[in-house]
């Protein structure tokens, strides 16, 4: 071999700079996954409350249209108006 040459970086260089790589990596994707998992909550809440106003929308429309509203408004008065 001639002196002047570079030498070639050893196996157990480039393994130790790839393991570097490989911890520093997962820090960067964390990172990465924290500020898109922010997003994904904010969109999870307001399916939420979207589903949840749907219910009380259907709520709403089937006790005022069966007439459940009024009779049990008119069995509480009823009742009170006993105990009076």
């Amino acid at each position: 071999m001639n002196s002047t040459s570079t030498p070639s970086p050893s196996p157990d260089s480039e393994t130790a700079d790839r393991a570097t790589a490989d911890r520093a990596a997962p820090a960067i994707r964390t990172e990465a996954n924290r500020v898109g998992e922010r997003g994904q909550a904010t969109a999870e809440y307001a399916l939420v409350i979207v589903a949840a106003a749907a219910i009380a929308l259907a709520l709403i429309v089937w006790a005022s249209t069966s007439g459940a509203l009024s009779g049990l408004f008119d069995s509480v008065v009823a009742k009170v108006a006993s105990h009076v």
